[in-house]
């Protein structure tokens, strides 16, 4: 999987265990999804704690920028573009709902997505998940 694996790399810039590192990451998905956890730095600061790390901000900051390289990766490299540009070129509005994280959003403006999708809405900032039932 390329999360773990990207976990992995992130443990290693900050110092924890690598294994440890991987399973919080996993185990705090809906709390990092419906943002309850701040954002980016914030988060990874949180869990390398939590895993028995102490990490420096420059640790912090190096291992943000490999989930923002790997969110941009993963937003770029989609088998739907052409059906989303072709869409739009025919006067389609266009609209994500997404579960995501905090770098989502911050890597998402990297994006062609951007240029394409009309309006968007991130989990992490709205602080609901999908589906959301209403009351």
């Amino acid at each position: 999987m390329q999360r773990d694996a990207l976990a992995f790399q992130m443990a290693q810039v900050l110092d924890v265990d690598r294994f440890k590192f991987a399973h919080i990451v996993r185990s705090t998905f809906d709390a990092r999804v419906r943002g309850s956890m701040g954002g980016l730095s914030e988060t990874i600061s949180e869990l390398a704690r939590r895993v028995g790390g102490r990490p420096t901000a420059q640790q912090v900051a190096l291992a943000a920028q490999q989930r923002l390289t790997l969110t941009r990766k993963l937003l770029s490299d989609t088998y739907s573009a052409p059906h989303l540009v072709n869409l739009k070129s025919r006067g389609h509005l266009l609209g994500v709902v997404t579960d995501c994280s905090a770098e989502t959003p911050m890597s998402w403006i990297a994006t062609w997505l951007k240029d394409v999708v009309d309006v968007v809405a991130f989990s992490c900032e709205l602080g609901v998940r999908k589906p959301a039932l209403r009351k």
